[in-house]
């Protein structure tokens, strides 16, 4: 038998589980609208590196890099802290 309680926690799973969907559905549809409107290639140049690449491409290269470089610096930053935290 079903309490009243389980029937609202599904419905509060359903309805969080659909705004993820329709805000992943957005952010596909504006990065298909980014990568039509970037098509053109552009060199990039980098030390003794030459590429030809689409410009959505050397855009996405250079967040997913930042994000990375970001993720990190915040990783290393925590774990200072985590280990010394009566130095600060």
């Amino acid at each position: 038998m079903n309490s009243p309680n389980s029937e609202v926690d599904g419905i509060e799973e359903t309805a969080e589980w659909n705004w993820k969907v329709i805000a992943a559905g957005v952010v596909a549809v504006l990065a298909l609208i980014f990568i039509l409107q970037n098509t053109e290639k552009r060199s990039i140049q980098f030390l003794f590196f030459d590429w030809t690449v689409g410009t959505w491409f050397a855009l996405l290269v250079t967040f997913v890099l930042g994000m990375l470089v970001g993720w990190l610096l915040a990783w290393f930053i925590r774990s200072r802290n985590e280990r010394a935290p009566d130095q600060q």
